[in-house]
């Protein structure tokens, strides 16, 4: 028989499953700051079923709430503004980077690499926070603003959450200076 985990029992931003209440309780007060997720709105049935859920209808499902949006671009800025990626720089941030690259991974095989690179890609900031210029690309505006601005990016917060919106998708293509 295989397990299943209990839809009250889990962790939808670090993916784990707890045997009892307490333990949930007590992943919330340690890793999300006393941080309680909302409640999510599916059924226990509904829950189980997520693996069996088409790829389209997984693309279109936020990984951490769970609920469906009909518009990828919508869906891309929800992700971002609401379940930033946990890093040194953002403790505080609940949704482990695994999840987001996990969801980033099923957007692209459901629309393929190109297409799918560029809905996410259509949702990160590619004009610099500092002076407004716009570059054709992510690359560009980030070789930019580490040249041109790098003290001020390493003591603002406005830097690191415009980067903190770049790491779930390109988590390979930008480097904290630690």
């Amino acid at each position: 028989m295989m397990f299943a985990p209990k839809v009250d029992l889990y962790c939808r931003e670090c993916r784990l499953t707890f045997n009892e209440k307490e333990g949930l309780e007590h992943h919330f007060l340690t890793c999300h700051a006393g941080y309680r997720q909302p409640p999510v709105d599916l059924t226990q049935a509904e829950f189980e079923k997520i693996p069996t859920w088409s790829m389209g209808k997984q693309a279109h499902t936020c990984p951490v709430c769970l609920t469906h949006w009909r518009y990828m671009p919508n869906l891309v800025s929800h992700v971002l503004e609401s379940h930033p990626p946990r890093l040194l720089i953002t403790p505080l941030a609940h949704t482990d980077p695994n999840v987001l690259q996990e969801w980033g991974a099923v957007v692209h095989r459901h629309f393929g690499q190109t297409a799918g690179s560029l809905i996410l890609e259509n949702c990160f900031h590619r004009s610099c926070p500092r002076c407004s210029i716009t570059f054709a690309t992510f690359e560009e505006c980030v070789e930019h603003i580490m040249q041109q601005h790098k003290s001020i990016y390493l003591k603002s917060r406005v830097f690191r959450a415009w980067s903190r919106s770049l790491t779930p998708c390109y988590p390979s293509t930008f480097h904290y200076p630690y």
